[in-house]
């Protein structure tokens, strides 16, 4: 999964039920970010993050969605805590991915890098995808690191405009 591919279609469990990301992305831009772990400190402070900037994405026209490795059970527990700890309320669904099925076919696991029961860590992942499902900009960080979410606007603000342009050209 390269810049220039498109995304490929992944139908799975989330908090929202099941989700099929094509249709939940519709003809919107998306944000498919990628945790490694459930109640992880940066993945929280994270999620929090993006769930406060929620008007920021609706301008801009982007669904946001994510994915970690536990159970949905275990997303929805995690959600609880963000929004009751840093008063804010999660709309976006989060993908549960505990196989990491769906993590290996969108090539997002760390191969050095290995949880408790010897299976690659999923790693912290943006995926920014153009309407047209083409993935336009993919940042992967090693599962400590966290991300910058005023850079991920940055990126945002940068790339949209072109992209707009380059449609209104064809």
């Amino acid at each position: 999964m390269r810049v220039g591919d498109n995304l490929p279609n992944v139908v799975a469990d989330s908090t929202h039920g099941k989700v099929d990301l094509y249709e939940y992305l519709g003809g919107n831009w998306g944000l498919f970010f990628t945790h490694p772990a459930d109640f992880t400190p940066v993945c929280a402070t994270e999620i929090g993050a993006l769930a406060k900037k929620m008007d920021n994405f609706k301008e801009r026209k982007i669904q946001v969605i994510g994915l970690s490795t536990d159970t949905v059970e275990s997303h929805h527990d995690w959600i609880q805590e963000i929004e009751t700890t840093l008063n804010t309320k999660v709309f976006f669904p989060l993908i549960s991915d505990p196989d990491r099925e769906i993590s290996r076919q969108l090539g997002l696991l760390d191969n050095n890098a290995f949880d408790e029961t010897d299976r690659p860590i999923v790693c912290r992942s943006i995926v920014l995808v153009h309407p047209s499902k083409e993935i336009v900009f993919k940042m992967i960080l090693h599962g400590s690191c966290g991300r910058s979410i005023s850079e991920l606007f940055r990126v945002i603000d940068t790339i949209q405009p072109q992209m707009n342009t380059t449609e209104t050209q064809s």
